[in-house]
């Protein structure tokens, strides 16, 4: 072997090394929380805000809202507010279903309702604002607390509204992109988190006749995170949940799919959503919720 082909192989072997590191202090800055993720000083803090992303863990739920850049702060404040109010409300049927007679003794119910009050003392509200620092512009994240409600139907409800009144609360806010379940950004931590989902809406008979399209959104994310490595891991998912090959009939179609299984991958953290009816709401864009309204009305 020649000096060209020595140095070759040497410099593939250092970026495969490289790779491996690079993965492994990254899965080191997701299990530290406050020791690896990124800082900011108290005074930029917001108050009641997570210190930063490593307080966002494997199966927590949230959204990424994009926004106007420099107005950060302005579109959290907005968006936090709206976010609550919609989350709140979905939240609401599970804990009138928790105290309707029938559910448990009044002792215990008293109980449940004494440790709520407690909890959102304690823990502040629904939906808080994560912290992600002076790297990352025009977006905002938050993580939401309550298990119980699904950020899809959040975001609907606020489409809804968009639609209804004409009107965004937030007019610095662009997208709002809801977060199922997240995880570590790996390509094995994020489908072993979205598998349940993957199964719930690919798994039924009726989900032969549905068509489906998978989208990637990065920002500052792995550079292992590709499009085509993640469409093929979901590709397979899919396969695997029919076994008899019949997950052929599933077709893929790109510009209006029946469900939209959505990934989101911001620095470490990853979120997937499995999205029926993607394109009806506008792509989850307020804009053009907006303009969708003032041309009905019209």
């Amino acid at each position: 072997r020649g000096p060209s082909e020595r140095h070759h192989e040497r410099k593939m072997s250092d970026n495969g090394a490289g790779q491996a590191k690079s993965r492994t202090a990254r899965k080191r800055q997701w299990k530290a929380g406050a020791a690896g993720a990124s800082q900011v000083t108290a005074k930029r803090q917001r108050p009641g805000a997570a210190s930063n992303l490593g307080d966002f863990k494997a199966g927590g739920k949230g959204f990424i809202v994009t926004c106007v850049m420099g107005r950060e702060r302005q579109t959290q404040a907005q968006m936090q507010d709206w976010l609550c109010e919609h989350a709140e409300r979905a939240a609401a049927p599970a804990k009138a279903a928790l105290a309707s007679p029938g559910a448990g003794t009044m002792s215990s119910i008293e109980q449940e309702i004494a440790a709520e009050v407690a909890a959102c003392k304690r823990d502040g509200r629904i939906v808080e604002p994560l912290v992600i620092g002076n790297k990352l512009n025009s977006c905002v994240m938050f993580r939401l607390k309550d298990d119980s409600v699904d950020p899809v139907d959040v975001v609907r409800s606020i489409m809804a509204e968009v639609r209804d009144t004409g009107a965004s609360r937030a007019p610095t806010a662009h997208k709002i992109h809801p977060l199922q379940v997240c995880s570590f950004a790996g390509l094995d931590e994020m489908l072993r988190a979205g598998q349940p989902l993957i199964a719930k809406h690919f798994s039924g008979p009726e989900s032969k006749s549905r068509t489906f399209a998978i989208q990637l959104r990065k920002r500052m994310a792995p550079r292992d995170i590709t499009r085509d490595a993640v469409v093929a891991r979901i590709g397979q998912e899919i396969s695997n949940l029919w076994p008899d090959g019949s997950a052929s009939d599933i077709k893929v179609d790109l510009k209006n799919p029946a469900v939209a299984v959505v990934v989101e991958v911001i620095m470490n953290i990853a979120g997937i959503s499995v999205v029926p009816d993607f394109e009806n709401f506008n792509n989850f864009s307020l804009p053009a919720a907006v303009q969708a309204a003032e041309a009905s009305g019209e």
